[in-house]
């Protein structure tokens, strides 16, 4: 990943051959596509999409199990980076936190 001046500040790497491509050399019609399957607000929001997050939350909760995810590209790509593959999704928590204290 780049900051906004270029300097290099992270490089994904798992050990696994990739080979990088600069956005230009990805057909627009396979952006498109991985933009519209994982993300269609891509363009719309600064990262996270409340809304998404809200309607995953509001059906994971009414199904007590994982039914969809609120994630964006961007949320997709720090986990990725940063965090392990690990669910811990807990609707009762989920739920609860929500709940004022009595």
């Amino acid at each position: 990943m780049k900051a906004a001046n270029g300097k290099v500040i992270s490089e994904i790497s798992t050990g696994e051959k990739r080979t990088y491509l600069k956005l230009e050399d990805i057909p627009l019609f396979l952006e498109s596509l991985f933009i519209v399957t994982e993300d269609q607000k891509f363009y719309d929001h600064a990262g996270f999409d409340l809304s998404g997050i809200s309607r995953a939350l509001l059906i994971n909760s009414q199904n007590k199990t994982i039914e969809q995810g609120g994630s964006t590209i961007t949320q997709q790509l720090a986990r990725n980076v940063y965090l392990s593959h690990d669910r811990t999704y807990n609707p009762e928590n989920s739920v609860n936190s929500f709940m004022p204290l009595r």
